[in-house]
């Protein structure tokens, strides 16, 4: 036998003993799952399991069983936190809010150094037209890096647009702008922008890193990524139409 089929053989049957123990924590997970149901309790909360784990023991399950129960659970839960840990989160209107809050503050820079309070109120202005932007026209850090002065129209009564050509489409669309939006936007456009200059003048990484630090900054919860503006405006939309519904059927009650 070669060395190449040992090795395939070996990583089969290591692929299928992973398998294995996957089904058998999933399965002791949806006992848990069973159990903090009748109890009144919340599977995520593990601080009952002891009391789970004994109860079984009165049951008469083995040692061994009560083992694989703990095993189970706890290895099920730890996959499924660092799951969520890893899935973006959204920067809602709330956490907007809160950045609008905290931005003017002044951060750490390199080599230890802190922004100045002059430096700060700039960068704050940038960064809540920037995030303001990205959710009002649920944008990708790549579309907003491109945005100019002249994709920019206002509207009389306060709101605009932002005219963006996304990926595989040839015409480009315009997207709503709120008024704090252009309110934000107004703060930091030049007197007499030129229409060709860009807006933000941030590479697509740089977009990303400065939604990373400013929901940091703002205490934000989460693993934001450059998508975490326009997701957050998803989960603000969805509140919404979910409390309307709740609204109107309250009327028909």
């Amino acid at each position: 036998m070669t060395s190449l089929v040992i090795a395939i053989r070996d990583q089969a049957a290591n692929a299928d003993q992973k398998d294995t123990t996957t089904r058998i924590y999933a399965a002791q997970w949806q006992k848990w799952e069973y159990w903090t149901a009748a109890n009144g309790a919340d599977s995520a909360d593990l601080s009952r399991l002891e009391e789970y784990l004994e109860e079984m023991k009165e049951r008469g399950a083995s040692v061994s069983a009560i083992k694989q129960a703990r095993a189970g659970v706890l290895a099920f839960y730890r996959e499924r936190m660092d799951s969520m840990r890893k899935r973006p989160a959204g920067i809602t209107r709330d956490g907007l809010e809160a950045i609008r809050a905290t931005a003017p503050r002044p951060r750490p820079a390199i080599l230890g150094k802190r922004e100045t309070h002059a430096h700060a109120r700039v960068r704050a202005q940038v960064d809540v037209a920037l995030v303001s932007v990205m959710r009002d026209a649920m944008l990708r850090p790549s579309e907003t890096a491109t945005i100019t002065w002249g994709d920019i129209a206002r509207d009389p009564e306060g709101s605009g647009t932002v005219y963006v050509q996304r990926a595989r489409d040839p015409v480009g669309q315009d997207f709503y702008l709120g008024p704090p939006t252009m309110q934000a936007l107004n703060v930091i456009s030049p007197l007499r922008p030129d229409p060709r200059d860009l807006v933000f003048d941030l590479s697509t990484h740089q977009i990303t890193r400065r939604l990373k630090s400013m929901a940091l900054s703002a205490g934000l919860r989460g693993h934001f990524t450059g998508d975490s503006p326009r997701l957050g405006m998803v989960q603000d939309l969805a509140a919404a139409r979910g409390a309307v519904a709740l609204y109107y059927s309250s009327l028909a009650a």
